[in-house]
């Protein structure tokens, strides 16, 4: 599989391995030895284990904030923002919070 054929998955925000099957014609070792490479080179970001992401979609972002929460929401699942989170996120309150 060559790194063009990523470009299928660039509006992707993340994607699991399986949608990288999908497109890989060959083995699953080489597979494996694709997303190595790629990791290296940071063309695929992993997320987590089997969940990876573009680096030019990252790269791309205007909203970082809105991605970050959204890959919070794939890692962790499920899960929701806190009051305290979005208070402070939209600067209603005077302390701040971690």
């Amino acid at each position: 599989m060559r790194q063009d054929d990523l470009k299928v998955l660039e509006k992707s925000p993340c994607f699991s391995k399986s949608a990288l099957r999908q497109l890989h014609k060959g083995k699953a070792v080489s597979l494996d030895r694709d997303i190595q490479n790629w990791t290296k080179k940071r063309t695929l970001i992993p997320l987590k284990r089997g969940l990876y992401t573009l680096g030019t979609f990252v790269d791309r972002e205007k909203n970082p904030d809105q991605f970050l929460e959204y890959v919070a929401n794939r890692l962790v699942w499920p899960s929701y923002l806190s009051c305290d989170y979005v208070l402070q996120k939209y600067g209603l309150l005077t302390e701040a919070i971690f």
